[in-house]
């Protein structure tokens, strides 16, 4: 963004390299390689496929000085909610990798939320509360945050991470409706 920072939008898939990649897009995109500044690292739920590749970040590049993490960004519905084991597994060994980053602020935003870093807001449209009162979650990724990034031109940029909407197994449409 503007102030030489970053806003990294998930991870990507828990796959060997993943770290050494993102590591080096980083070192090669940020003004100053020897003073990375993550300002938002949003997760848009803690599926494998998307936090697996942060995790394996933690994992290696947690100790190294260069790189500070502000904020992480995640609405992570209690484990009680959750239906499936390997859920559960995967918000865990997220918050661990989060807690690797101490000094990093956890912020859990919620759907009418407007977020600012330097140039850009971010609005939340979509939080898994929004689904909540209706059921369990039989498919993890009704818990994705959606959101709308606006950049200082005005530009806008909708992610609407891995919500199914109609025609997806199951019915699990909440996120259209309240997009619509």
């Amino acid at each position: 963004i503007a102030d030489g920072s970053f806003i990294i939008m998930n991870s990507g898939e828990n796959f060997e390299g993943v770290e050494d990649r993102m590591y080096s897009i980083l070192k090669k995109q940020a003004p100053d390689p020897d003073n990375i500044v993550i300002s938002a690292w949003i997760f848009t739920h803690a599926a494998n496929d998307n936090a697996g590749g942060f995790i394996r970040f933690a994992d290696k590049y947690a100790s190294d000085k260069s790189i500070t993490v502000k904020q992480f960004v995640c609405n992570l519905p209690d484990d009680s909610v959750l239906v499936n084991q390997s859920d559960k597994n995967d918000q865990s060994a997220l918050r661990t990798a989060m807690a690797k980053y101490a000094d990093a602020e956890i912020l859990k935003p919620h759907t009418g939320n407007v977020l600012y870093y330097c140039d850009i807001a971010i609005n939340i449209l979509y939080s898994q509360e929004n689904y909540l009162p209706l059921n369990k979650f039989g498919n993890y990724n009704t818990a994705s945050l959606v959101t709308q990034f606006v950049t200082a031109d005005g530009t806008k940029i909708l992610v609407g991470a891995d919500h199914p909407v109609s025609g997806a197994t199951g019915d699990y449409t909440c996120c259209e409706g309240a997009l619509y």
